[in-house]
């Protein structure tokens, strides 16, 4: 799946970078392109899910959601 989360995310750098520091691996859209990330401030993320159980998924996204805003 590919998201897209609102500019105050961003930039995508800085957004990487929180997620690693609580430990969340993520991956953006850019990693998969010959081209430049997004517009300024975007940041767009490739998330895979088909081999992770629920619980851990929800346990991903509240991760990532308590990193991207602290």
């Amino acid at each position: 799946m590919i998201a897209t989360l609102p500019r105050r995310y961003g930039p995508e750098e800085r957004f990487l970078a929180r997620m690693a520091e609580a430990g969340v691996a993520v991956r953006a859209l850019s990693a998969y392109a010959h081209t430049p990330a997004g517009p300024a401030g975007e940041v767009r993320l490739v998330l895979g899910y088909a081999h992770v159980p629920p619980a851990r998924i929800a346990e991903g996204v509240r991760l990532m959601a308590q990193a991207a805003t602290g």
